[in-house]
Parts: structure tokens; sequence; C-alpha cells
């Protein structure tokens, strides 16, 4: 469960930090100028859908690890 969390964050950010750069350069701007301000707010909403991620994750493992009710007989 760890590890999935992990990966996920790390490829999230690895493509952020490389797939951003791209959009802006073929939208004709350039890429090494971009706003600190919009940096830092694309980050944060990427770090908001991974913590909303592992939240579900987290929750399915434990629903998961409860007990079933037994049909009735």
């Amino acid at each position: 469960m760890k590890g999935l969390a992990t990966v996920f964050l790390v490829s999230t950010l690895v493509l952020a930090a490389f797939y951003l750069p791209l959009c802006e350069s073929w939208t004709g701007g350039d890429p090494w100028k971009r706003n600190l301000l919009q940096a830092k707010r694309a980050l944060d909403n990427m770090c908001k859908v991974a913590r909303e991620h592992c939240k579900r994750e987290v929750l399915n493992d434990h629903m998961d690890a409860l007990p079933r009710p037994r049909p009735e007989q």
C-alpha cells in the first residue's frame, strides 16, 4: 500500500516536471520563465489529488479488512 502511494506521488511529480514545460512551449510560452506562483499552485493541486487518492486507497484497504456480515439463513 505504501509503495503504491509512493509510486503514484513520484510519477505525478515526474510527469509534472516534464509535461508542464512542454505544454507552455507548444502554446508559445517560455518554460524557463514560469511564474513561481503558478508553479506552486500546480504543485499544490497535484498534491491535493495525490492525498485524496491515498485516502481512498487507505479506506478501501480498511474496508476490505472488516469482517463481512453473514447472509441470513
